[in-house]
Formats: structure tokens, C-alpha cells, sequence
């Protein structure tokens, strides 16, 4: 959303390319404001998702370490007796924990980043499907050259 207000604030001072000297501050304060509450409110809600996100993940490894120990119960005492208890140690707490950034992290902000250029294309088609479409010719060209 930024980036609209910040784009309406370009085409304000292109259009008048010849009376700029007549633009003042309060011609751009609205833009500038709007910008600066959806900055904050990016903050606001990227700090309410880490937080979602992370209390999901412990529900989720708690889970797991439920599982793991309910299966643990259910090994031969024989086959636990033979190993030591920090092999199991490490199962249950190292490993699952290794599990955290994955799901805590990582997962979101892949979902996150790919809502972007979804919405920036939608966007762009509003403003003019042939613009957008001949930007878009590079993609493929930047995935070919990605790729090889």
C-alpha cells in the first residue's frame, strides 16, 4: 500500500513538471501519512504472525514430543536399556527443536513473499493489462537465466 500513495506522489510531481514551484508540503502530508500508518501497521502485524506463528510451532513440537514419548513407551525395555539415555535426550529435545525455524519461520515468510507479487501483479493489472503484461515478459527470460 505504500508504494501507491508513494506512486501518486510521483505522478503529482510529473504532471506538474512545469508548476512545481507551485506544490507545497500539504500537497503530499495525506500521501506521506498513509505511508507512515501502513508502515506502522506492517509492524503492528508482522509482530501479531511471529507471535501466532511461534505459539503454533511450540503447540506443534509439543505434539511431537507427546508422540515420541508415548512411542518410547511402547519399545522394548531391552532395546531402551541398550542405548543410552542421552541418545534419547537428543531425539526428543535436539532434534525436535531443529524442527522450530522450519515451521516457525520459514513457512510463513515463503507464504508471505509470495502474496506480494500476487497482489503488486493484480495491482499493476488495474492500472493497465498491457504495461503489466509486457513487464511480465521477463520472468520467464529471468527464470531461464536463473535456472542454467
Amino acid at each position: 500500500m505504500p508504494y501507491i500513495y508513494m506512486a501518486d506522489i510521483v505522478n503529482k510531481l510529473l504532471t506538474a513538471h512545469e508548476n512545481v514551484s507551485k506544490l507545497s508540503m500539504g500537497d503530499f502530508k495525506k500521501n506521506m501519512l498513509m505511508m507512515a500508518l501502513f508502515w506502522v501497521l506492517c509492524r503492528v502485524l508482522h509482530s501479531i504472525s511471529t507471535t501466532l506463528s511461534h505459539a503454533a510451532t511450540f503447540e506443534v513440537l509439543a505434539n511431537i514430543r507427546r508422540q515420541l514419548t508415548v512411542k518410547l513407551s511402547k519399545i522394548p525395555l531391552g532395546s531402551v536399556l541398550s542405548q543410552s539415555s542421552g541418545t534419547y535426550k537428543i531425539i526428543i529435545c535436539e532434534r525436535v527443536d531443529s524442527i522450530e525455524t522450519t515451521i516457525a519461520h520459514i513457512i510463513p515468510e515463503v507464504v508471505s513473499n509470495a502474496f506480494v507479487p500476487i497482489a503488486l501483479i493484480i495491482y499493476m493489472l488495474t492500472i493497465d493489462v498491457k504495461l503489466t503484461l509486457i513487464s511480465l515478459v521477463c520472468v520467464p527470460v529471468g527464470v531461464c537465466f536463473s535456472v542454467s
